[in-house]
């Protein structure tokens, strides 16, 4: 029998979604890449914007035109906020919510097989850096998101489990693990000498809900993102240790005080503002303002320095954003300086306060400030790449492009070798090799390596090592 998954969105969902392959493999199925040969197809949606939706339905109509005999399974964000509506477009498909999305190869008919009770992951399909997923849901109330609604629960995963996962991907040969949460930084568990705290139900999860926590043998102690790192870290062997999304309240003195000691951990951090206008903050019930954002980055700045990669999520268009507040807002992100931009633009969702808001602006001054945010974020990234120019820096490489390896620094940055000369035995030898599994000296994927930065190419550093 044959399996096609697919995932979309956020890291967790990403993380998610090999859990789920990995637990048909583990039953015996065969995972192929193509839908069109698939018994079963599983598409692990996200509904974060009108578009992660849109593109859900792109690819559940592809399937059902080329594969109809196959078994459609539907999961993920979407699935958890419209049910209903999917099962009116795809009449006959499995709606699974993400409660129940790790009994998906269970509720799709497969046998038992060896291993078919794990929920860690062995591998990360397609991926040189692993994913972790560490803790699930938000009870935050931002007046733009419906992700609260698709991920309500609290919980952070134990101690134990984590590490033993680390422990097996390091053995795989993977040499970076990115720790991924909703809220990452509410990241909560406790720590056994023995093992690690399973929730009531079993799961591997622990719900957060202190009304339903019990007392524990004083031998067991809670652990925060900081204190589970520096256990991580720990962990014998050469990789990097980085973070998915925090959120700025989360990066407290304590925490980078910490986390600037730990060798292991790398100097970047993808810390959201949404806005710079504190008007449009305010709209957001964002729980912070645009002086405290500030004085947190002069935190991570002094304690990290000043080079340290930091990256945002920018928000265009919410319904309340006049044209001046777009423009503080804009100014704001340049005076920062962050190394780059996550633009997306608002995206109503139903049942969400912001979606009832008539927006303030003509409909084409959307694109406008799209187009003006796009010029700051390339000006930010070719800025902060310059800056690397002679210096020299860890890389883990990832892949061929163009004749050439493609990595990333330690800073997330994009690296690119020299060019290789056409005919050349080592061109053809990179270009023939298998990235995963090399039986060549040189450094491939999986591997870090030090280099010297010798030139940019607009965003991207160049290394003619």
């Amino acid at each position: 029998m044959k399996v096609f998954i697919t995932s979309f969105g956020c890291r967790v969902n990403q993380y998610e979604g090999e859990q789920i392959r990995e637990g048909f493999v583990r039953r015996g199925y065969n995972f192929i890449e193509d839908h069109r040969e698939a018994d079963i197809c599983v598409v692990n949606t996200c509904t974060v914007t009108e578009n992660a939706d849109k593109d859900a339905r792109r690819i559940l109509r592809k399937i059902g035109r080329d594969n109809p005999g196959a078994k459609l399974i539907i999961t993920g964000c979407y699935a958890s906020r419209a049910p209903g509506e999917l099962e009116e477009l795809f009449p006959g498909a499995l709606i699974v919510s993400n409660l129940d999305k790790e009994n998906i190869p269970t509720l799709s008919g497969c046998s038992m097989g060896l291993g078919a009770g794990a929920t860690a992951i062995s591998s990360f399909y397609g991926h040189t850096r692993a994913y972790i997923k560490v803790q699930d849901g938000c009870n935050m109330k931002c007046t733009y998101c419906i992700i609260p609604s698709t991920r309500p629960v609290m919980s952070s995963r134990p101690v134990e489990e984590i590490l033993a996962e680390i422990r097996g991907l390091f053995d795989a040969g993977y040499r970076e693990f990115v720790l991924c949460g909703i809220r990452l930084g509410r990241y909560w568990a406790q720590e056994s000498e023995e093992r690690g705290v399973r929730s009531e139900e079993g799961k591997a999860f622990l719900n957060l809900d202190a009304s339903r926590l019990t007392p524990h043998a004083s031998r067991d102690k809670w652990v925060d993102l900081i204190g589970l790192i520096r256990r991580i870290a720990q962990l014998p062997g050469d990789f990097r240790i980085r973070l998915s999304s925090i959120e700025v309240t989360d990066l407290t003195d304590r925490f980078l005080d910490e986390y600037a000691q730990i060798p292991k951990a790398v100097p970047y951090f993808h810390v959201p503002i949404q806005s710079g206008s504190d008007e449009v903050l305010s709209a957001m019930k964002r729980w912070y303002n645009t002086d405290f954002y500030r004085r947190r980055i002069a935190a991570i700045h002094k304690v990290l320095g000043e080079e340290v990669g930091l990256f945002t999520d920018f928000m265009v268009g919410f319904p309340t954003e006049t044209g001046s507040e777009f423009d503080r807002s804009l100014k704001f992100v340049l005076e920062i300086g962050f190394a780059g931009l996550h633009i997306f633009r608002y995206s109503a969702r139903k049942t969400t306060p912001a979606a009832d808001v008539t927006p303030v602006y003509a409909g084409d001054e959307m694109e406008n400030r799209i187009q003006k945010a796009r010029v700051a974020d390339r000006g930010l990234r070719e800025n902060y790449a310059r800056r690397f120019v002679g210096r020299t820096m860890p890389i883990l490489w990832e892949e061929h492009s163009g004749g050439r390896l493609k990595g990333r620094a330690e800073n997330f940055l994009e690296v690119f070798s020299r060019e290789q000369g056409t005919g050349s035995r080592e061109k053809k030898e990179r270009e023939n090799v298998d990235l995963h599994d090399s039986p060549f000296p040189i450094p491939y994927s999986r591997e870090w390596q030090t280099v010297k930065i010798t030139d940019v190419e607009g965003e991207k550093l160049v290394t003619h090592a």
